[in-house]
């Protein structure tokens, strides 16, 4: 009989505050980079070709850990939904190795909305400068959203953020909402077509689309910016004009998941960088690998997530809720098999 622990987005909001969150996902980069916890990771996807439903997994196991986990997501088109918002759930289950033991089961979304603002945030921290007190937002979804929680715990001086996306009543939605949330920042809005002008005299950028084409293109980029990417985590998004990466300072979170569905990837494919420009971010969190270089130089962030971080999150969560007794109990009884 074993005990597995539920965890919905209040569950997890409750318990884990974003120091934490941060230092779970700085562990993950490190051990990715020291490669002193081995991960095997394997992905699938199925769709169906009638109604446009489709089921994605992804799932990882760490000896050293002794712990596997499985990220699975449905989505749909559903009746009022849009190509690029399609309605989708995921929950992330985490297990023990030796005894196959289910330890808990979490709201997926919620769990990767939490460790992609603490990538931003750690971005943010090594990348952008300490005292950046603007930031240029594309994206008005709840990917955005975690990009600007991340931020405001880096950057202690952001006091502008300048919010654009392809739907504009869906930025002036998201604007309204984050000012309230944050009070000492400033949230104002432009329309996408703009960016020509906007993006020029931003020296920090943050893309959290789910964009199949560029939004961002070389020319609008100037010297010292900082580029926090996003959105891109599947081989048919790119948010950015992949010319950006000749010349710039890249890192990624995993370098080999980087160049198959990363932001990375078409400037990889194009030849336009090679495996040597791309530092995954553990070796500078480790003291192993240069940031940035010149204060003139482009420095871009890739962030795919990966299952590591996924799961160093969930054995958090689970210590945590044991000593507060937080989360819905599952009692499972395991019936060995009769040969």
């Amino acid at each position: 009989m074993g005990l597995t622990r539920i965890f919905g987005k209040e569950h997890l909001a409750d318990i884990l505050r974003m120091a934490d969150v941060i230092e779970a996902v700085e562990s993950a980069y490190c051990c990715h980079f020291t490669s002193s916890i081995e991960i095997s990771r394997s992905s699938t996807k199925t769709s169906s070709s009638t109604d446009g439903f489709s089921l994605d997994s992804v799932s990882g196991f760490s000896k050293e850990l002794n712990t596997a986990g499985i990220n699975v997501s449905a989505s749909s088109p559903g009746d009022i939904s849009t190509a690029r918002n399609p309605f989708s759930s995921s929950v992330f289950l985490l297990f023990e190795n030796r005894t196959g033991d289910l330890l808990g089961i979490f709201d997926g979304r919620e769990l990767t909305l939490l460790r992609a603002a603490g990538a931003s945030a750690i971005a943010a921290k090594l990348f952008a400068r300490r005292d950046e007190r603007t930031m240029l937002l594309i994206g008005a979804g709840n990917l955005a959203a975690s990009m600007v929680k991340g931020t405001a715990d880096s950057l202690p001086y952001l006091k502008h953020i300048c919010v654009t996306s392809r739907d504009p009543r869906r930025t002036e939605n998201f604007v309204r909402s984050q000012s309230i949330r944050y009070p000492h920042i400033r949230f104002s809005d432009f329309p996408i077509y703009d960016l020509k002008e906007i993006a020029p005299r931003s020296k920090y950028v943050v893309t959290a689309t789910s964009s199949e084409a560029p939004l961002l293109k070389k020319e609008w980029i100037s010297p010292g910016t900082h580029i926090t990417a996003a959105g891109a985590n599947s081989p048919d998004k790119q948010e950015l004009d992949p010319r950006i990466f000749m010349g710039a300072r890249v890192f990624v979170d995993n370098r080999e998941q980087t160049t198959l569905t990363g932001e990375c990837r078409s400037a990889f494919r194009n030849g336009l960088i090679g495996e040597s420009d791309m530092h995954e971010i553990g070796g500078v969190l480790a003291g192993k690998t240069i940031g940035r270089t010149r204060d003139d130089e482009i420095t871009i962030f890739d962030m795919t997530g990966t299952p590591l971080e996924d799961m160093m999150l969930g054995r958090l969560a689970l210590k945590r809720a044991a000593y507060r007794n937080i989360g819905e109990v599952l009692e499972i009884i395991r019936v060995p098999d009769i040969v």
